[in-house]
């Protein structure tokens, strides 16, 4: 696991290192974009609020690039009341973890562990855990106030990624 200053942790774990090809717009599922609207709505109705969240990007394998069904199995998988969880435009897992947290950076810490662990079980109970081996989990930590470009922040995501590689 490797934290850069921006508080964004790119998690090249057992059983979730590898990596895998972007879709292409030819190829992305055309429900794919209602998430990161819904998403996006949700952020900016919360920034007055200055909430401290995670959000992860669940990168799946090759195999699974441009098919949306293993990343849709996930991302119903892991949603709970706590957690906006779903597809993101090139059909991996992104989700939006606003759960009650401790303060601080050990806050973020035992988030990362749940947000792992979360991914791992739901990988496991759906079937797809032999997509763990090639599939990248991405997660960062911010404020909800200072949010006010998403696919800017899911970007990064990948950019910490290529960093720490």
């Amino acid at each position: 696991m490797l934290y850069d200053d921006t508080s964004t942790l790119s998690c090249n774990l057992p059983g979730l290192p590898g990596g895998g090809r972007r879709a292409t717009p030819a190829n992305r599922p055309a429900g794919a974009n209602s998430f990161p609207s819904q998403l996006e709505s949700t952020l900016r109705r919360l920034r007055a609020s200055r909430l401290r969240f995670s959000v992860m990007r669940l990168r799946l394998s090759r195999t699974s690039v441009g098919n949306p069904t293993a990343a849709e199995k996930l991302a119903a998988h892991m949603a709970d009341p706590h957690v906006l969880v779903g597809l993101w435009p090139d059909c991996s897992v992104v989700g939006a973890f606003f759960g009650p947290r401790a303060v601080g950076s050990a806050g973020d810490q035992v988030q990362v562990r749940q947000i792992v662990e979360r991914c791992r079980r739901a990988m496991i109970e759906t079937g797809k855990a032999d997509l763990m081996s090639q599939s990248y989990l991405l997660i960062a930590h911010r404020w909800t106030d200072e949010v006010f470009d998403l696919p800017a922040l899911i970007n990064a995501l990948d950019l910490a990624e290529e960093i720490a590689a």
